[in-house]
């Protein structure tokens, strides 16, 4: 295997392992991961030092390679916005051992959809006074996140 091939396939692992650990947020390992998110410009880190490298070797890359990198990529960001809608879900219909489960598998019951809307934020607006209190009490979530609108859960239960 050339050294461009290797680079290729460890970036492409690498930046799936990065999604997960964004996604999981294993405890323990929130110091790495805020750095990751830290020098992560628009949540890319490997996207971007793999992109400079194709800019570099383009000429070196095969088009089943690049679609293989462009499947990859798709698939990690997929699972992210489907566990992020799982949880949203669970809240909307308090389902307290759904969002148990989701935290169970080390998934952030802080983390928003595309309208950065978190399960706190749904549990309110739907009126879930059981999800409410799972997701304050027991998940420890942050009470006051800001949407896409800039609107917290208080402002949806006023």
């Amino acid at each position: 295997m050339e050294a461009d091939e290797y680079y290729h396939e460890l970036s492409l692992r690498t930046e799936t392992s990065i999604n997960r650990l964004k996604l999981t947020r294993p405890r323990g390992l929130d110091p790495v991961i805020d750095l990751l998110l830290k020098h992560d410009s628009g949540g890319k880190f490997c996207e971007s030092i793999f992109d400079e490298r194709v800019v570099e070797h383009e000429n070196e890359i095969t088009e089943a390679e690049r679609l293989e990198y462009v499947e990859l990529r798709k698939h990690a960001y997929k699972e992210e916005i489907d566990t992020v809608i799982s949880a949203c879900t669970a809240a909307s219909e308090d389902d307290i051992e759904g969002m148990r489960s989701l935290k169970r598998n080390g998934v952030d019951l802080n983390i928003g959809d595309y309208d950065n809307r978190t399960p706190i934020h749904v549990a309110v607006a739907t009126g879930r006074l059981k999800a409410v209190k799972y997701l304050i009490e027991e998940a420890g979530v942050i009470i006051s996140p800001v949407d896409r609108w800039g609107s917290t859960p208080m402002n949806d239960a006023e």
